[in-house]
């Protein structure tokens, strides 16, 4: 467990070294905005987990098991998000289909499931699957961080009731001792994956705006 901390926080440092903070004027002022909306979501996403896996972190190295997956699951989300961008970017550059990539930084950035935009956000699940297309078994990862960040057996009974060693009483309270294996091996996986696509997203990004001013 004590490796798999230290690794994280090695991410984490790069992450750090990473994200900006702001974003240049120069790509507010451009004819075409989509640059500047790509650097929303992209800068906006990088802070996203930074903050939430500095949180999960230290809920890891607290024995907080639950808090941590329950995190590192919406890490996973962010991960999947940035993915999407990136492809969506990639066939914008090969395409030149402007509608298709506005619509996604629309509902990407202005998006929401309770009406409080006009615009309904991307579904996360079906971020979640074009990841795991990439990457074969991180939909099953991102499976079973839900079933540890939900109210079910693996949330509940199987995190916060277990037998004594005599098994005739049940011991109440947080099972931390059994689920360090959930949560801290998607958190690495995740940091990696989404430092490659940042980096890429950077690159790609210059890219796009040479696009754009042709």
């Amino acid at each position: 467990m004590e490796k798999q901390l230290e690794e994280i926080e090695v991410f984490l440092k790069q992450l750090e070294d990473m994200a900006p903070t702001e974003i240049d004027e120069k790509y507010n002022e451009m004819e075409n905005l989509m640059p500047f909306h790509v650097l929303i979501l992209r800068d906006g996403l990088i802070h996203r987990v930074l903050d939430l896996s500095r949180s999960a972190l230290e809920m890891y190295k607290n024995k907080n098991m639950i808090p941590g997956i329950v995190l590192t699951r919406s890490v996973f989300e962010s991960v999947a998000l940035i993915y999407f961008l990136s492809e969506k970017v990639d066939k914008y550059l090969s395409d030149r289909n402007i509608k298709n990539l506005d619509n996604f930084l629309e509902r990407s950035t202005l998006g929401s499931k309770n009406d409080d935009t006009e615009y309904e956000s991307i579904n996360v699940l079906t971020a979640i699957d074009k990841l795991n297309r990439k990457y074969t078994g991180l939909r099953k990862l991102y499976n079973s961080l839900s079933e540890h960040a939900h109210p079910n057996w693996a949330g509940t009974f199987g995190s916060y009731i277990r037998l004594n060693e005599n098994k005739n009483k049940l011991i109440l309270g947080p099972n931390s001792g059994t689920l360090a294996h959930i949560g801290l091996p998607p958190l690495i996986i995740a940091l990696a994956v989404f430092i490659f696509y940042y980096g890429k997203l950077k690159k790609d990004t210059n890219q796009l705006v040479e696009a754009c001013q042709e």
